[in-house]
């Protein structure tokens, strides 16, 4: 891979941080970077949060907002 070979031998580094990476290469690049002179640490980083959407706005007024709130933000959309 001639990325690690570049990365490993061309490079002059200390600390090389790889993060936020969703891609399945990934494993194979961490392989292939192992069999050099370097010490690989791996840290399970928080997970990223999320909010499950209803399928629409006027649902998400309707059915999670109270209807003050709800009534409010569409008020605030048409003022703006």
């Amino acid at each position: 891979m001639k990325l690690v070979k570049y990365i490993s031998n061309s490079i002059r580094w200390n600390v090389f941080i790889l993060s936020d990476i969703f891609d399945s290469r990934i494993q194979r690049f961490i392989k292939f970077l192992s069999g050099s002179e370097c010490t690989i640490e791996n840290f399970k980083n928080m997970e990223c949060p999320f909010i499950k959407l209803l399928s629409t706005w006027d649902d998400y007024l309707t059915n999670v907002l109270d209807k003050c709130t709800g009534y409010d933000v569409q008020r605030g959309i048409k003022k703006f």
